[in-house]
């Protein structure tokens, strides 16, 4: 158990070191169905009308045949586990998930010095699990220094009797009658690495509620759980239905590329143990997953059992979606109609980037500096062109916050147009907060985006007629920055 232990540390330090950055990737199911880690939920939920499906393969990796001297027999039992997992997500920020397990129970039994099977393989769908997982509140959009949400799973009477009776949340595989368990979770974002990208730390706490099978066949279980019922004298065996269970899980980011991005991921599993007199639930794995820009990711892992009741070794390994995935809505490059005075004027865009900040500061940084330095020049040409300066923010923060961070910014622009000579009464400044990103998207790269203020050409020179309903000559409109996309 210690070489274990060993491995499962070192391991999950390897896959933790970050050797690059990426951006956040689309929301990905679990073992389980709901959305997050490999086997740990998060509070991420889909978003409205998106779906996450997979499908996760798990195989206990087999320890040598056990002989039992008191019965005489050499037993060989391994567990095969096919989960069908899907989550959809019906409101901001609530979804509903699927689990459909299907299972292969290797349980094989020989006479000592004969080599004929007494037992042989079940294939069986065990107990499907559908429930809710609800957001109260997320980091960054609330008072609270982290995020916070409430799942619930029931767990339907589809079970077989051929099958073991389930150990956690995830082996519902002998349901009589309906189980379920409900949890907490919480996340939190430790600290960010260059390019704001987050380490993440999720934990879980609530009650597993499995149901006692009417029938209990000691030969129908894993080999931990039978060495352990056989040395309590079988068949006094106690269940317990009320059972309370944990978890944990850290997410580091370690490499992006145009393609995809790649996670790491470090998870913790237990439970207070579902069968009375053996011991608690405790395994932990360390994983890595893939995701493709297009909403596909690859994942697999090594579980590690950490107590008597559970396998020493078992592989994971799942195939992901969510989706759809849309593309940005970034705006073409091109021409704009703004509507001033009842009248419809034709602007060019301006050749330059709109001004940046960083996060949460109205302050210019040098390359903001440059950019405005840029604008004034231009509006140096065109003498009589006024504009708008509008600022914005990005999502994270209240409405009321974001729309005073937003004017703050505009008016850091127009105090550094007005130090570099452009007349104040040619500016007028407006916040939008963060109701207009360019890329609406609750990712780093995007956020950065959305932190900028933007220029919209609201006069004309004053030698144009106010009558007119034709576009404004090139010559006037042609230095005129506007709002770039």
């Amino acid at each position: 158990m210690r070489k274990g232990v060993f491995l499962a540390a070192l391991l999950s330090g390897v896959v933790a070191l970050p050797i690059g950055l990426r951006a956040e990737q689309p929301v990905e199911p679990t073992e389980t169905g709901e959305t997050g880690l490999l086997t740990i939920p998060t509070t991420k939920t889909v978003a409205p009308g998106k779906v996450s499906l997979g499908v996760y393969y798990r195989r206990e990796i087999p320890n040598d045949q056990h002989f039992e001297d008191n019965l005489g027999q050499l037993r060989d039992t391994t567990v095969q586990q096919f989960e069908f997992v899907g989550t959809v997500g019906l409101l901001d920020s609530l979804e509903l998930s699927v689990q459909v397990p299907y299972v292969a129970f290797d349980n094989e039994v020989r006479k000592a010095g004969e080599n004929s099977v007494i037992d042989n393989v079940a294939h069986k769908v065990g107990d499907v699990r559908i429930g809710p997982k609800f957001r109260l509140f997320e980091e960054g959009q609330s008072p609270m220094p982290f995020s916070l949400a409430i799942s619930g799973q029931a767990q339907l009477p589809t079970g077989s009797k051929q099958l073991p009776v389930q150990l956690d949340r995830n082996t519902a595989f002998n349901g009589d009658k309906v189980g379920g368990d409900v949890m907490a979770i919480l996340d939190k974002d430790l600290f960010t690495l260059p390019g704001e990208v987050p380490v993440t730390l999720t934990a879980n706490v609530g009650g597993l509620f499995p149901s006692k099978p009417d029938v209990f066949r000691l030969d129908r279980q894993t080999e931990p759980v039978f060495s352990q019922l056989r040395r309590q004298q079988f068949p006094n065996v106690e269940f317990r239905d009320q059972v309370i269970e944990w978890g944990g899980g850290l997410k580091v980011p370690l490499w992006v590329n145009h393609i995809g991005t790649l996670d790491s991921t470090a998870e913790y599993r237990g439970n207070q143990g579902t069968i009375k007199d053996i011991d608690e639930y405790q395994a932990i794995l360390g994983g890595l997953r893939y995701t493709l820009v297009n909403g596909w990711a690859a994942s697999g892992g090594v579980d590690f059992g950490l107590s008597n009741s559970v396998a020493r070794y078992s592989a994971l390994a799942g195939i992901t979606y969510s989706g759809p995935q849309p593309p940005p809505p970034l705006a073409e490059a091109g021409k704009e109609k703004i509507v001033y005075r009842d009248r419809v004027i034709q602007v060019e865009k301006v050749a330059f980037p709109d001004i940046t900040f960083d996060f949460d500061k109205a302050t210019l940084t040098d390359v903001g500096r440059g950019r405005v330095y840029l604008i004034s020049q231009k509006l140096k040409e065109g003498k009589n062109v006024k504009i708008e300066i509008q600022g914005h923010t990005d999502y994270i923060g209240t409405e009321d916050y974001n729309k005073k961070l937003g004017m703050q910014r505009a008016e850091t622009v127009k105090s550094e147009l007005n130090r570099l000579g452009v007349d104040p009464s040619r500016i007028s400044t407006v916040s939008f907060g963060e109701d207009k990103p360019l890329i609406d998207m609750q990712t780093p790269w995007a956020r950065a985006v959305n932190r900028r203020t933007e220029f919209v050409v609201i006069g004309e020179p004053t030698s144009t007629s106010e009558k007119s309903t034709e576009p404004a000559p090139s010559k006037a409109t042609e230095p005129a920055p506007t709002r770039r996309r």
